[in-house]
């Protein structure tokens, strides 16, 4: 399925780099740099590359996981502390004076969270009530859109593409899943809209190995958690340089 013997490739960790480095260039020009400057327009084009990664990654970690309760959890714990975090960054929380703005957008954990389980009834549905399991999908996208989870149904679905096709339709080539996955995401009206396809190459020579968090194949305990704290903590971060 994976490239693992490509001499261009990447593993899990490798991804989980170039999200978090993408995706923070897209907070630091949408909290701090002017709307009109070249810099701002690359930074958000690059982090356009940061959401279908995850996406790509949260399906990897559904499909190798031994505890799927435990994983839905650590998402859902995630999505409550980073949205303060969130709120402080794009919103500008505590100095906002309308209070709705604090619940017209809601952090990309809950989008996260949504699809997670959105693959999992529909794995759990698949051979048995398939629609079942769409309806499922329905739901969940609708409160993704009702609650305004960061990419919203679009976000769900972008998940449930790349899940359906990784587990149930293993033959389809990966350029194709990957370009299925960004395509969703992909407009031609905007530079950030057409910037989504460079996340194209990533997915497509994933090597198949989770890889290790820092060079020589080295590992440290709590390596997978450094991920998911990085999120709230370079949000805060954003948004306390914005009020300095």
């Amino acid at each position: 399925m994976y490239g693992k013997t490509s001499f261009f490739s990447f593993s899990g960790f490798a991804l989980k780099y170039i999200a978090l480095i993408t995706m923070t260039l897209d907070h630091i020009a949408a909290v701090l740099l002017p709307y009109d400057s070249s810099l701002y327009t690359a930074f958000r084009g690059i982090g356009r590359i940061a959401f279908p990664l995850y996406c790509f990654l949260l399906v990897e970690g559904y499909l190798h996981t031994s505890n799927k309760k435990a994983y839905a959890g650590r998402l859902f714990l995630f999505a409550i502390l980073s949205e303060i975090p969130f709120d402080t960054a794009l919103f500008h929380f505590p100095l906002v004076t309308v209070p709705s703005a604090l619940f017209s957008h809601q952090n990309v954990f809950f989008t996260l969270t949504a699809a997670f389980l959105a693959m999992w009834l529909m794995d759990y549905y698949w051979f048995k009530t398939r629609w079942t399991g769409f309806a499922w999908l329905a739901v969940l996208g609708f409160i993704a859109e009702l609650l305004h989870f960061d990419y919203g149904l679009t976000g769900v679905l972008v998940v449930m593409i790349l899940f359906i096709c990784t587990k149930y339709r293993p033959d389809i080539p990966p350029i194709f899943r990957a370009l299925l996955t960004v395509l969703p995401l992909f407009s031609p009206y905007s530079v950030s809209g057409i910037c989504v396809v460079f996340a194209a190459p990533f997915m497509i020579f994933y090597n198949g190995q989770k890889g290790s968090p820092l060079p020589g194949d080295r590992y440290f305990p709590g390596a997978k958690y450094l991920f998911y704290l990085y999120y709230p903590v370079h949000l805060l971060i954003i948004g306390i340089l914005y009020f300095l």
